[in-house]
């Protein structure tokens, strides 16, 4: 049943991204431009998940000492 959401929501946002896709002549650059402008007009945090999985790491590293184990939880 997850797998049924996760497919779900992965397609409602690849209709939101065709939609406007198209909305800019399928250009990519108008699309970047536009993306990076409504960026700027939300109030919205963004989540980067880069900094946590380096932190992470680094907490693994000094506890097990093995980056297999950070491999394993970052594949669940």
């Amino acid at each position: 049943m997850k797998i049924k959401m996760a497919d779900e929501i992965i397609k409602e946002l690849w209709q939101i991204k065709d939609g406007i896709a198209s909305e800019h002549g399928y250009d990519m650059n108008a699309f970047v431009v536009y993306l990076r402008a409504r960026k700027h007009l939300e109030d919205h945090q963004v989540v980067d998940l880069r900094s946590m999985k380096k932190n992470l790491n680094k907490e693994l590293h000094l506890t097990t000492n093995s980056s297999a184990t950070f491999e394993w939880l970052c594949s669940a």
